[in-house]
C-alpha cells in the first residue's frame, strides 16, 4: 500500500487529515518542521497521534531518501510555511502524488507563488472551524474573550465556512478525482454568517459569492461539500474542546 505524509501534521487540518487516515487503517508519516505551533498544542497532539502504532514522525531530512513511487502527499498552508513545503517536495526524486491544501480563499500567495502549477491537486478551503482551530480566528476568540474580535473580523475571510470533518471529508473525496484545482464550498447559504448567530452576534457584512474573484482565471472546479456538521452543532463541538483543555490546564 502506498504510503501517505502529511507535512506539518501538528497544523490544525494537518493533524486531522492524520486521525482520519488512521481511522481508516492507514499508515501515516508525519513529516515535522519548526513551525508556529503552540508548544503544549503540539504535546497533547503529539501523545495523541503516537498512541496510534499506524503514525510515525520524522524530521525532514529523513524521510527524504525513504520515498518511493506513489506516494501520497498533503501539504497545508495553515502555517504560513508553504514556500518551505513546496521547495522540500519538489527536491523528491520520485514520482508522487501530492495534494496542496489551500485554506482561506483571500490569500494572494496562490497566484503568485504559481502553486497548481507546482502539485498535482490544489484544494481552497473557505473558513474551516472545530476543535484544535487557531487562536487568531474570530469563532475562536468569541468563544474564549469578553471582547469581539474586530480586528479579526476584518481580515477573516467571511464568505464561506465549514467545519473540519466535513473539509476533511472534501479532501479525500477530491483526491479521487482527476489533477486540478478545487474550491470546496458548503452547502449551507451564509455558514459563516450563521455560525457568528450561532455565538450571539449580529454583524451586518459584505456577502457575495463564495469564490475569490481573484482566482477567476484559474481553471477552478467547484465543489459542493455534504455538511453533516450544522453550525449549531459545530460551535458546541468547539465549546465543548475548549472547556476540556481550559479544564486540563489547571
Amino acid at each position: 500500500m502506498p504510503e501517505h505524509i502529511v507535512l506539518s501534521p501538528y497544523s490544525f487540518v494537518g493533524f486531522e487529515i492524520c486521525n482520519r487516515l488512521m481511522e481508516e487503517g492507514v499508515e501515516v508519516i508525519g513529516v515535522d518542521l519548526p513551525v508556529l505551533v503552540d508548544p503544549k498544542e503540539k504535546e497533547e497532539k503529539e501523545l495523541f497521534l503516537g498512541r496510534n502504532s499506524n503514525f510515525k514522525v520524522k524530521k525532514h531530512d529523513q524521510v527524504i531518501n525513504e520515498i518511493k513511487d506513489g506516494y501520497f502527499f498533503y501539504i497545508t498552508d495553515m502555517d504560513n510555511e508553504c514556500e518551505k513545503w513546496l521547495e522540500y517536495v519538489e527536491k523528491i526524486p520520485k514520482k508522487i502524488e501530492d495534494t496542496f491544501i489551500y485554506v482561506g480563499m483571500d490569500k494572494e500567495g496562490l497566484v503568485n507563488k504559481d502553486i497548481p502549477n507546482r502539485v498535482d491537486t490544489t484544494i481552497i478551503l473557505p473558513t474551516v472551524y472545530g476543535p484544535w482551530q487557531p487562536e487568531n480566528t474570530v469563532f475562536y476568540n468569541c468563544l474564549s474573550q469578553s471582547q469581539f474580535p474586530f480586528e479579526l473580523y476584518d481580515l477573516e475571510n467571511k464568505r464561506d465556512a465549514i467545519y473540519i470533518s466535513d473539509a476533511i471529508t472534501a479532501i479525500f473525496e477530491i483526491s479521487k478525482f482527476e489533477h486540478g484545482i478545487y474550491q470546496v464550498q458548503s452547502d449551507i447559504k451564509e455558514h459563516w454568517h450563521l455560525l457568528l448567530k450561532e455565538l450571539g452576534y449580529r454583524i451586518i457584512a459584505e456577502t457575495g459569492e463564495k469564490r475569490n474573484p481573484d482566482l477567476q482565471k484559474l481553471n477552478i472546479r467547484e465543489y459542493l461539500a455534504v455538511t453533516k456538521i450544522s453550525p449549531h452543532v459545530g460551535i458546541n463541538l468547539v465549546k465543548q474542546h475548549i472547556r476540556i483543555r481550559n479544564l486540563m490546564s489547571y
